[in-house]
């Protein structure tokens, strides 16, 4: 197990490797189709050569032909399957972890898993993690990653969707994000980019105490790593709350704001509720788009050209090292898929005083 792992529980740890898992499966599965439209496009590739090389003679030895174009599609497209199944065979052995010493089974992924022929919303819209996912990964495993690990775990949510944040925010540099610094901005500070910090008050419930803390968004806690990110990493938890446990609504409000988001959302959709209940549902993105090439039209305010970046999620994402993310929201511990929006996992857990 990884030394950070300790500071999860087993349902966290079941959950992110059953994310794993079906994010294997549904590559197994994109693979498969992928060999079966290939197999599709050499049976009428070879019988339509077959038929132009043979026409001269093709009512003489018409049974030759047939015979020869059966024989040699059948042989190529089991070749084909075979190696496309050592392949994924070789994946799925390199991705092994040692969690299982705290996993049991869940039949609920295995369902899913069959299911994924008949699910378009297994279909990806985000592509996770091929752009500096390393270098976040490695931010991760540092001394300061050993604190995002434990305010996460505190605040319920998930480490390498802050990581990300991060990544996105600041290129991991913290302190040429603050004051004094070359690319201080004069408005967001350092890892998390806090935002003007002026003495704001932020609660957020700690998971691990059953209590309530309460810090101070001031540009001393915002210039301190440490403090920034235990302070975003609560906010991220008072964000979620505000999105109804909506994850991807949440990191687009770290970039946005809770009011823009809203307000987005009220212009272009009828019942709200309805729209961050459903995780999966994420034809909001391209109105936050909308939004940052037209922001007068969601915020009258607004005195500049643009708002916000246009595909923040995208660039989160694309930084993130693993597929799912698990996180609380209230009394519940839920996983889903970043590339497509699916829920793998919703599971209660017993608070202690909320």
């Amino acid at each position: 197990m990884n030394n950070k792992d300790q500071f999860f529980s087993e349902d966290y740890l079941r959950r992110r490797e059953q994310g794993r898992r079906y994010a294997l499966e549904r590559v197994k599965v994109r693979n498969k189709r992928i060999v079966k439209g290939l197999s599709i496009a050499a049976i009428i590739s070879v019988m339509a050569g077959g038929i132009v090389k043979y026409i001269p003679s093709m009512f003489k030895e018409a049974k030759a032909v047939s015979k020869d174009i059966s024989y040699t599609t059948t042989v190529d497209n089991k070749n084909d399957v075979n190696t496309n199944n050592k392949e994924i065979i070789n994946y799925n052995h390199e991705s092994e972890t040692n969690v299982d010493e705290v996993l049991v089974e869940d039949d609920s992924v295995d369902e899913e898993i069959d299911n994924l022929d008949q699910d378009d919303n297994t279909e990806a819209i985000f592509t996770v993690g091929n752009d500096a996912s390393d270098m976040v990964e490695d931010f991760i495993n540092s001394d300061i990653g050993s604190y995002l690990y434990q305010f996460s775990s505190d605040y319920g949510v998930d480490p390498y969707i802050m990581a990300a944040i991060c990544m996105t925010e600041t290129s991991l540099e913290h302190d040429r994000c603050c004051p004094g610094g070359d690319r201080y901005s004069g408005y967001g500070v350092g890892y998390m980019q806090l935002e003007s910090p002026s003495g704001e008050e932020i609660t957020a419930y700690n998971y691990n105490t059953g209590e309530y803390d309460t810090d101070y968004v001031t540009m001393e806690n915002a210039c301190n790593p440490v403090t920034n990110i235990k302070i975003g990493c609560m906010i991220m938890q008072n964000s979620i709350e505000n999105n109804m446990g909506n994850l991807f609504l949440s990191v687009q409000a770290h970039n946005f704001g809770q009011g823009m988001v809203d307000s987005v959302l009220y212009y272009n959709y009828g019942d709200v509720d309805a729209i961050k209940k459903d995780y999966a549902n994420l034809s909001w993105v391209s109105c936050m788009e909308d939004a940052h090439l037209n922001p007068t039209k969601y915020y009258s305010d607004w005195s500049f050209d643009t708002y916000g970046g246009s595909e923040y999620i995208a660039c989160v994402f694309s930084h993130c090292p693993v597929d799912t993310a698990s996180y609380r929201y209230k009394d519940s511990n839920i996983t889903v898929d970043l590339a497509s929006g699916k829920v793998l996992g919703n599971t209660e857990i017993e608070s202690k005083t909320r």
